[in-house]
């Protein structure tokens, strides 16, 4: 019927020319045969990074499809990645068991129409969307679920959608283990996404980032986040925006964030990103500016070689296509120093930190 049971795939990103190739990866899939639906129930990935000849193996992950809705939505799956191509059993470095609760039949969902008022729908309105009204992904150091081999847990939901079947206001607990097993609190993110586009993009952002104490309890609000995203690239990736960091929801300014992104692993993990820190909202008052380049990335988007080089400033070009200004191409000035940091994809732990690592600095003089 035409689906592929092996396929290789070959990406390559671009730099802000448009020409300079930036970063490579490429991917080998092979998938079990399809069901009448032409939905396979299982497929093997192995990652490298770069192509040809000279491409490095990074991991490999092998998804069950365990269950599909009528609509193509998958409501369970296992994700378990590997440290080897052959996936051999002790080299199993992850294994997550994803549900995805997209409502019962008689289920509804509130969404918000484009006047400001609030109706309810069925959650069907949400399914044919894709977007689940709750999703759990739990992870696990072996394929035995229990709680021995439990690492964290996060639940995320949604409340609130547009006519279009986008979400609007969403929570999102995460979730560790501690040492008996339990799991315990460990952030809450709530998130209200603004002015969504007709392709699901949404161009403002509210974050609240809520930590408990060492005991797991107690929330208290540690971070909020004013983003407004400018551009997005074909995959939804955002490639423009402005952060602003405040300590609490209409609390003291903490800095203000110009950001450029190019390229995306297919981790999601930006191959290259320019960031201009500044202390005010009027974004005059430069507190650092980083070029910082992303390389050995591996599916949970840890990168293995990281080079940050610190300029002294930066001048931001006004983009006469978007309202505001210093929405334009960033431009570095006066190089004080360039960092790398190199880890083994191997050092790592399950939830992205790093245990090992070499950190090199050089040093510029004034001539940068």
């Amino acid at each position: 019927r035409g689906n592929a049971l092996k396929q290789t795939v070959t990406r390559d990103y671009f730099g802000d020319d448009g020409l300079t190739i930036i970063g490579s990866e490429t991917q080998s899939i092979t998938n079990d045969p399809f069901n009448i639906h032409d939905r396979t129930t299982r497929s093997v990935i192995l990652n490298y990074e770069g192509k040809g000849d000279t491409k490095i193996f990074t991991d490999a992950q092998e998804i069950s499809y365990l269950q599909y809705d009528r609509y193509g939505n998958s409501e369970r799956q296992t994700i378990d990645t590997y440290s080897t191509a052959d996936m051999a059993p002790d080299s199993l470095a992850s294994h997550k068991a994803i549900e995805n609760n997209y409502g019962a039949a008689d289920d509804t969902i509130t969404v918000l129409l484009s006047d400001g008022t609030t109706t309810s729908k069925s959650a069907i309105y949400a399914r044919k969307k894709g977007n689940p009204l709750s999703s759990t992904v739990t992870e696990y150091t072996s394929k035995t679920e229990s709680s021995d081999t439990l690492v964290s847990r996060t639940v995320s939901a949604t409340s609130l959608f547009d006519y279009r079947g986008n979400a609007i206001d969403q929570q999102s607990d995460r979730f560790v283990a501690n040492s008996s097993g339990e799991l315990t609190l460990v952030t809450r993110t709530v998130m209200h996404n603004g002015n969504i586009d007709s392709r699901g993009d949404a161009h403002s952002q509210e974050i609240t980032t809520s930590t408990t104490d060492i005991t797991g309890a107690n929330l208290e609000e540690t971070d909020y986040q004013v983003i407004t995203s400018r551009s997005f690239d074909a995959r939804h990736n955002v490639l423009n925006q402005v952060i602003s960091h405040y300590d609490e929801k209409a609390g003291e300014l903490m800095d203000v964030q110009e950001v450029r992104y190019l390229g995306f692993h297919s981790s999601g993990t930006a191959l290259r990103q320019y960031v201009v820190t500044y202390a005010d909202e009027a974004r005059t008052q430069v507190i650092e500016a980083k070029d910082i380049v992303n390389s050995a990335i591996n599916s949970s988007g840890n990168a293995g070689h990281v080079e940050i080089t610190t300029y002294r400033r930066a001048e931001i070009a006004d983009d006469t296509s978007i309202e505001g200004d210093k929405d334009g191409a960033i431009t570095f000035i006066g190089a004080l120093d360039i960092q790398t940091i190199d880890t083994n994809l191997a050092d790592f732990d399950r939830r992205g930190n790093a245990l090992k690592q070499t950190v090199t600095r050089d040093y510029f003089g004034d001539d940068g």
